[in-house]
């Protein structure tokens, strides 16, 4: 696996390539990836523990932070990959008060399997989450092909584009740049983006949803480009809670 997935292309060099070309690489891939091992039982018990964790956890969200929610989706995807700003750990509750039917799977840090995160790591994993070692190249270099078995086995992935919790000393807690993996797994896999926008200060009536328009990415768009137009797509659904009376949340020296 490791071989094949060092040539798998950036987005720069991706954008480089014609639609053909695309097509080509995307079928070869596709077919390498569905050829791996894939347990299907371990991710319908991690569905089914996802789903059953929501529906105990949504009357409490309803009850004690009443969100805020608002949608511009007509009509729900068969299939589809979820992307959000990300502004602390409780981020996925509120995803899940967006979609209370569906199971995701998240990609999660391996530091979440450390010793002193280890509950909270085996918590998500059991749920679905996939694990990726974000501090080494080769660890990147896998984020994408373990996200594609969960997309090619028809379910739907969850990701922060942000790459990492946003809410630090100095933040000004608007949504921060985007790192280009979920447009090129979009692409690569032919499953739409649903973006959304959250302010979560967990406090009765100050935490908002706001669930913007089916986001595609054609074989022949650009991946840079895309990724820079859904990040605006975010700021605009950010923007729109703002103005509602979200307000803006940082962590204080």
């Amino acid at each position: 696996m490791i071989a094949f997935d060092r040539e798998i292309k950036s987005a720069y060099k991706l954008d480089e390539m014609t639609v053909k070309e695309k097509h080509e690489y995307y079928e070869d891939l596709k077919e390498y990836i569905l050829s791996l091992p894939f347990d299907k039982e371990k991710l319908n018990i991690g569905e089914k523990k996802f789903l059953k964790t929501v529906d105990f956890a949504f009357p409490k969200v309803e009850k004690y932070y009443k969100p805020n929610f608002s949608s511009k989706l007509t009509e729900i995807p068969d299939q589809f990959i979820l992307i959000s700003n990300h502004l602390c750990s409780f981020d996925q509750v509120l995803l899940s008060y967006a979609f209370p039917d569906t199971a995701f799977h998240y990609m999660i840090a391996e530091s979440l399997m450390e010793a002193k995160n280890l509950y909270v790591g085996k918590f998500y994993v059991n749920r679905g989450a996939f694990v990726v070692d974000r501090t080494t190249h080769e660890g990147r270099i896998l984020a994408i092909p373990k996200a594609l078995q969960y997309l090619y086995q028809g379910a739907h992935v969850a990701m922060f584009p942000e790459a990492s919790r946003q809410i630090r000393y100095g933040s000004d807690g608007t949504v921060q740049k985007f790192k280009n993996g979920s447009v090129i797994l979009s692409q690569m896999s032919n499953v739409p983006i649903i973006p959304v926008a959250i302010n979560n200060n967990y406090k009765k009536g100050e935490s908002y949803i706001n669930v913007g328009e089916k986001f595609e990415v054609g074989l022949e768009s650009s991946i840079v480009q895309k990724n820079i137009e859904l990040r605006e797509k975010v700021i605009e659904l950010w923007k729109e809670n703002h103005d509602k009376g979200a307000k803006i949340l940082t962590k204080k020296r």
